[in-house]
């Protein structure tokens, strides 16, 4: 947020136009799916039923322009995945929560030895799980911390201003989301 001109108007607009955004493109891409693909279809290509949609759009010549541009999203999402982080890590070493040495400059590079943490990390998740458990735990770790964020946001309220109704759907969507979710890969 010190990163933004005029945060308390900027931010909450920036957050909620993202959301809005991408809620609308989610909706239309499922009506394209839906709109070009059985649904037998679409549960035979789970993993790559975009490309496929747009081979029944397109042909050929889609199917391979979606898988260039999964290509391009993929890097895009694993680079900014990359930096919050690294940008984090630094933060809590500076608290002395984490080594000094995380703090440091390396090749004049102000996030040296922290990305390079963090890369170890990254490897050592990669060699041991497959993609699928490193997503699925992923998306069970990204809904703890929503939760928490969001009981922190509640016990803040007198200075956030936030509306508590509004914390609490958020709470209770997080939670059901990670059950619902956590009892699903249970009885797998």
């Amino acid at each position: 947020a010190e990163d933004i001109d005029n945060p308390k108007k900027n931010l909450p607009k920036a957050l909620f136009i993202s959301v809005l955004a991408v809620m609308l493109i989610y909706i239309l891409i499922t009506m394209v799916v839906i709109g070009n693909l059985s649904i037998p279809q679409i549960i035979e290509s789970k993993e790559y039923v975009l490309a496929k949609a747009t081979e029944a759009i397109m042909g050929p010549l889609g199917f391979t322009l979606m898988g260039v541009a999964a290509l391009f999203s993929t890097s895009s999402a694993i680079n900014s995945t990359i930096y919050g982080p690294v940008y984090m890590i630094q933060e809590i070493a500076k608290k002395k929560q984490l080594p000094n040495i995380l703090t440091k400059n390396l090749f004049n590079n102000q996030s040296g030895y922290a990305l390079i943490f963090y890369g170890i990390c990254i490897l050592v998740a990669s060699n041991l799980l497959s993609l699928k458990e490193i997503a699925e735990t992923g998306s069970l770790i990204f809904l703890i911390i929503y939760f928490i964020v969001n009981i922190a946001n509640l016990k803040l309220s007198h200075i956030t201003n936030s509306k508590k109704y509004i914390i609490w759907f958020a709470i209770l969507g997080t939670a059901g989301s990670f059950f619902v979710f956590f009892y699903h890969k249970a009885i797998e």
